[in-house]
């Protein structure tokens, strides 16, 4: 807890230096040593003892009076040729006592079981319940009752060093200039240089003769916004006095830590800083991808994660895997030679000499808003690099070959903040920064009724048939009674009767059978009830062993195009392969009707405490009730038909009579098939997934959206060019209409000029309003009610007039994470009240449209929601990409969900 004193150093408050020095303390008594095996290195006590290479043991143990001074330093990074990449490998280590210890532990030393004990390392504190930040609120927070967001304006005068504009290639001398620090990307192709006041008054100037000095005036307001960001954040990177919050998970001390995110950007001429806090688990570096046997598998599994190395300072940041190769590109003894060639020092060498032959090279970049393509990769040895502890990431880690049973996620209740607490963290960290910049102004928060406008945005209305609405805040129950009583807004004349089959797989629980039992009727119940006859039922069971062959699944329970099949999931599958069975046979379901009406599928998961209560209790529980409206809408999205649409209501009508439809992109990352066998360069191919949604009844209800339609392109990479966009927009759908396009993540500069080209191609009156939705959590400033999470989902901070942070959805518990929305371009003419807010309206409003969620709307819009969802379909199902190319589809069925 905060303020906690070391066992090492009683009353000493325990830092993130101390972190690497405790790292190193001994195991237990009472448990044995873990020992590597592979390595030949036993560790015991404070040191180590080899029972390998003698080369090995002198890297090994190292003294503090040596010529070299290791000091806890991270290794540089190390650049080279290996197979036309940069080289980089980490060390593993910390000092403790004088001495350099390598950390290495076998995979014996981890539980088999989740839960388990791991080994505890002395030095640290012991978690503690109950309260980790100071309960009052102390100034700057958020007034009682009004609304705030975590944006803060910049007063004038607080440049105080002198500052130079130097192009951006010929600052290479003033990098090492003592009392100069550069800063980039504030304008194109040149590189400010600003006086270093933080260790006190510099007199430096740039060595090189092309710089010219500025003043602040010479900075408009963005520029001025986004150079004092940039001295707050190297100014907080360098904080070492930060109080830590430690908790226990599995056996194990794992500190928490909350990583800031800095931009500044300007309003009306105001400049301001928005401030972002990720709170995240410090993987213990016990637990590093050095487990994993170098394999195809887990080359898939890894390409895309996100991952911490092991070092400070320069690599304390999240990295994410672009490529990984086993074949020919795994540590060898001469790849091991040519490496310790490059190696400018014994760290290095000590690290190359420990590991281990065979173990995979990793490549990685720094995590980053730039493209994927101008990110810098290096490349790490499998032991240097941790995986985060989230529910993703241990997931994707299950089951490998090598990785420890008993690693399992951190709770994500551990790491959670009230909102009162985040406001209190952000404005210490923002007055420290103040105050050791030697700044006298203080950076004042938004708040309602400020110069920042805040805007609350109205649910729309759901649409039944023949004109029957509901308000779109009471999804639930009542959704499913609007339904049945007011009818589906749109049934698919092609799909009204159909065969529903119950498939157990792989269960020799009897009580499973009994269990599908009643879920069928039941399911088939609330179908009849919306409209669909469903001509007759049965239920099969599969073996294990032919789960292997899905193809084969399908065949036994004999359906086929327009049918529907509930896959019922059991416990002993585990969650692993429950996943890829369930989207490989989702796969299989596509595939079964392609060119035609596909088998619409439903998971239902039996192993659920509510489920196994059948035969107990003699009336349907409340939360089984609810499981089974939320398949049955499910299942009848899946068939082609639309349960509810959404009324747009004025920004979805266009005084010109045009059409206004919306439609979704996201491009993906197939890390499996034949993009995992790919070559050492890359290791992943580009799919780029797209929604398209209208109104099935555009004569009479043109703002009601309910028509779904889907495609899927491969891309050359991370950009989409004029032909994918042509496809996955045709002109059919595009042409003399006015099309909102959603895309997750940012518009380049290439994808704006290639819709800009297309609409040269379609008719005059055709418009393109281009909407970015940004969903990652640590780049998003937080919204607060007081000093409360506010209470009502559709509440928008308006950055800028095309720039805003909504909360589209508010949690049970923990506050809300926003989306950061923006209307990046709009291309052709439209409405005002589309140019207005009618751009963010459509991400709110189409975010109450998944069929398969009655009682939890999503946060992200259903366009780019069910974009992304279909390309991690395709990349759980295993595909080729050759084969993925055929996933276009024009019929209304949502086989996504």
């Amino acid at each position: 807890s905060a303020g906690r004193p070391s066992s090492a150093s009683p009353g000493r408050v325990r830092t993130a230096e101390s972190e690497r020095s405790a790292s190193s303390a001994s195991l237990p008594g009472a448990m044995a040593p873990p020992v590597n095996r592979r390595r030949g290195v036993e560790r015991k006590g404070l040191g180590l003892r080899a029972t390998g290479l003698p080369l090995l043991a002198a890297a090994l143990y190292i003294t503090a009076t040596s010529v070299l001074s290791l000091a806890g330093q991270c290794v540089d990074a190390l650049r080279g040729s290996l197979q036309g990449h940069a080289a980089f490998l980490a060390v593993q280590g910390a000092p403790r006592q004088g001495r350099r210890v390598l950390h290495v532990m076998h995979a014996a030393a981890f539980p088999a079981k989740t839960g388990a004990t791991f080994p505890a390392r002395t030095g640290f504190p012991a978690a503690k319940p109950g309260a980790q930040f100071p309960a009052k609120v102390g100034g700057g927070v958020g007034s009682s009752g009004l609304l705030s967001v975590d944006v803060f304006e910049i007063p004038p005068g607080l440049l105080h060093g002198r500052l130079w504009e130097c192009p951006a290639d010929g600052v290479k001398n003033t990098a090492g200039q003592e009392g100069l620090w550069k800063i980039r990307k504030i304008r194109a192709f040149k590189t400010f240089v600003i006086q270093d006041l933080f260790k006190g008054p510099s007199t430096a100037v740039p060595d090189e003769p092309d710089c010219r000095e500025l003043t602040e005036i010479d900075l408009d307001p963005e520029e001025y916004a986004r150079v004092v960001a940039s001295l707050i954040r190297r100014a907080t990177r360098l904080r070492r006095d930060r109080k830590e919050r430690w908790s226990k998970h599995m056996g194990m001390d794992v500190r928490l830590e909350n990583v800031f995110t800095y931009r500044g950007f300007s309003n009306n001429g105001r400049s301001l800083v928005r401030v972002a806090i990720e709170s995240s688990a410090v993987t213990p570096e016990a637990i590093n991808l050095g487990f994993l046997k170098a394999s195809q598998p887990a080359a898939a599994a890894l390409v895309g994660m996100k991952v911490m190395p092991i070092g400070k300072e320069k690599f304390d940041k999240i990295w994410i895997v672009s490529a990984c190769n086993t074949d020919g590109h795994a540590l060898t003894e001469e790849i091991r030679a040519k490496l310790l060639g490059f190696a400018k020092d014994a760290e290095m060498k000590m690290m190359l000499y420990s590991a281990p032959v065979g173990e995979m090279l990793i490549s990685a970049s720094a995590d980053s808003w730039e493209p994927a393509h101008l990110r810098k990769n290096y490349t790490f040895v499998a032991s240097a690099l941790r995986p985060k502890l989230s529910l993703h990431a241990t997931s994707r880690l299950q089951g490998l070959e090598g990785w420890p049973a008993g690693v399992s996620a951190f709770p994500l209740k551990q790491m959670m903040i009230t909102s009162a607490q985040r406001q209190t963290i952000i404005q210490d960290e923002l007055d420290w920064a103040v105050s050791k910049l030697q700044w006298k102004k203080l950076l004042k928060r938004e708040t309602q009724g400020g110069a920042t406008e805040f805007r609350t945005l109205e649910p729309p209305l759901l649409v039944f048939a023949k004109g029957g609405t509901a308000k779109a805040d009471t999804l639930g129950a009542s959704t499913w009674t609007s339904l049945a009583t007011k009818g589906v807004h749109y049934l698919n004349p092609d799909n009204t009767n159909v065969r529903l089959v119950g498939i157990i797989l792989g269960s020799n629980d009897p009580n499973d059978l009994k269990i599908a039992g009643v879920v069928l009727p039941a399911i088939q119940k609330r179908i009849t009830s919306a409209g669909i006859t469903v001509s007759g039922t049965n239920i099969i069971e599969v073996t294990q062993a032919n789960l292997n062959d899905l193809a084969k699944v399908l065949a036994q329970a004999g359906v086929g195009p327009g049918d529907a099949v509930l896959l019922f999931g059991p416990k002993g599958l585990g969650s692993v392969r429950s996943e890829k069975i369930r989207e490989g046979l989702k796969n299989e379901c596509f595939r079964a009707g392609e060119g035609q009406m596909h088998v619409a599928s439903q998971w239902f998961s039996i192993e659920k405490t509510a489920w196994q209560k059948v035969g107990k209790v003699s009336a349907m529980l409340a939360e089984q009730d609810a499981a089974i409206m939320n398949c049955a809408a499910g299942l009848l999205a899946k068939l082609g038909h639309t349960p509810w649409g959404i009324s747009g209501g004025q920004w979805a009508k266009d005084s010109s009579r045009r059409q206004v439809v919306v439609a979704g992109l996201d491009v993906c990352h197939l890390t499996r098939g034949a993009a995992a066998r790919s070559t050492f360069s890359r290791g992943r191919a580009h799919i780029v997934a797209g929604t398209r949604i209208s109104s099935h009844f555009p004569e009479t209800q043109p703002e009601v959206f309910g028509k779904f339609e889907a495609q899927m392109e491969h891309a050359p990479g991370e950009s989409m060019p004029y032909s994918i966009i042509k496809r996955l927009i045709p002109p059919p759908f595009a042409s003399g209409r006015v099309v909102v396009v959603h895309r997750e993540g940012k518009f380049n500069p290439d994808e704006i000029r290639a819709f800009e080209d297309y609409k040269d191609h379609l008719d005059a009156s055709t418009a393109f309003v281009l909407v970015q939705v940004i969903k990652e959590r640590g780049g998003v400033p937080r919204m607060y009610m007081g000093t409360s999470s506010p209470s009502a989902k559709g509440v928008a901070a308006m950055l800028t007039p095309k720039h805003a942070v909504l909360v589209s959805t508010v949690p049970s518990i923990g506050s809300p994470t926003p989306l950061e929305v923006e209307l990046r371009q709009i291309i052709g003419n439209v409405d005002p009240i589309m140019e207005k807010d009618g751009w963010l309206r459509s991400v709110y409003d189409l975010s109450f449209m998944h069929y398969s969620s009655l009682y939890r709307k999503t946060r992200l819009p259903s366009t780019t929601h069910f974009a992304d969802r279909l390309a991690y379909m395709l990349a759980q199902a295993g595909d080729d990409p050759e084969v993925s190319g055929s996933m276009g589809d024009t019929s209304s069925q949502q086989y996504w969900l």
